[in-house]
């Protein structure tokens, strides 16, 4: 997300300093380049929301004592992960 994010950013700054060009083909493709990004990043941040939403209600879930055994095992495995990670340091 931060990465589109910055592109966007750098791709309006472009059309910032195009003086008198507004109708150029080369203008007009950063439009749309753009345009394409924003809505990459539309998508990328609603993706990223329903994730931590997901891994909220998990853990509120948890809290309470009542975890699904699929998902016990997928945070058991990521816990073996992270050792796994520190050991090889």
């Amino acid at each position: 997300i931060t990465e589109l994010s910055k592109e966007v950013f750098s791709l309006k700054e472009a059309l910032k300093d195009q003086p008198g060009a507004q109708g150029t083909a080369e203008v007009e493709a950063l439009r749309g380049q753009v345009k394409a990004l924003q809505e990459q990043l539309k998508e990328a941040a609603r993706d990223h929301s329903a994730v931590v939403a997901l891994y909220r209600s998990h853990l509120l879930y948890a809290i309470q004592g009542q975890m699904d055994e699929d998902v016990q095992r997928i945070l058991n495995q990521i816990l073996q992960m992270q050792r796994l990670q520190a050991q090889g340091r």
